[in-house]
């Protein structure tokens, strides 16, 4: 009766086989290995909406260094420093917003500096970067085609360089995450107004930006 007693307590302290440690290893893994990949994708979709964040901010900054400058219209001349990027028109004395033909970046005026001695503004550019980490693209990108450069009027209109109009829908720069398939993006439109836009080329008839206004 003793040994069976001793018989039975044993059995209730066996531990784990080696095949269950396995198996609870191998359950783990798969679960971490799909955490991992859910938390790398959401941080690639939170770093692709800061650099729009980025890139939309300081094209409205330009919009604002733009109507600084047409209020000095007349006695004073903007002319671009060489950290800024040439327009096709080649007209250095606009702030002129260029596009990198070849890839998402953008040069973008983003600081004036009035020279009280003379009637030239010096602006000096930032260029910014969208949706490309240090291996490639970690998204794709689309934007108004035919638009290589823009600048903004005095008055804050959105202006084409020479030989590229801006059209009447505005320009759009979208970044699509390779994973999910969903857009992020935002519009200039003709008047100058930035808002969120997740379409490049939008049908007839269709509403210009994702928001009210």
């Amino acid at each position: 009766m003793l040994a069976l007693c001793f018989g039975v307590r044993r059995g209730a302290q066996r531990g784990y086989t080696l095949i269950e440690v396995m198996i609870v290893v191998g359950i783990v893994a798969v679960l971490s290995s799909i955490s991992a990949i859910n938390l790398s994708r959401q941080k690639e979709r939170s770093t692709i909406r800061q650099e729009l964040l980025g890139l939309r901010g300081a094209i409205q900054r330009s919009r604002t260094l733009s109507a600084q400058a047409g209020s000095k219209l007349g006695t004073t001349r903007v002319v671009l420093d060489p950290s800024c990027w040439t327009p096709p028109s080649n007209d250095r004395n606009s702030m002129w917003i260029v596009f990198d033909p070849n890839a998402n970046r953008a040069s973008v005026p983003t600081r004036l500096v009035s020279n009280l001695g003379s009637d030239i503004a010096a602006v000096s550019c930032e260029v910014f970067s969208v949706g490309i980490n240090n291996i490639g693209y970690r998204g794709v990108f689309a934007r108004t085609a035919n638009v290589p450069a823009f600048a903004f009027a005095s008055n804050g209109r959105l202006i084409g360089d020479a030989g590229s109009p801006i059209p009447p829908s505005g320009w759009a720069e979208v970044v699509t995450h390779p994973d999910d398939g969903h857009n992020y993006g935002f519009r200039v439109l003709p008047s100058g107004i930035v808002c969120d836009s997740t379409t490049v080329n939008l049908p007839a008839g269709a509403a210009l930006c994702d928001e009210d206004f």
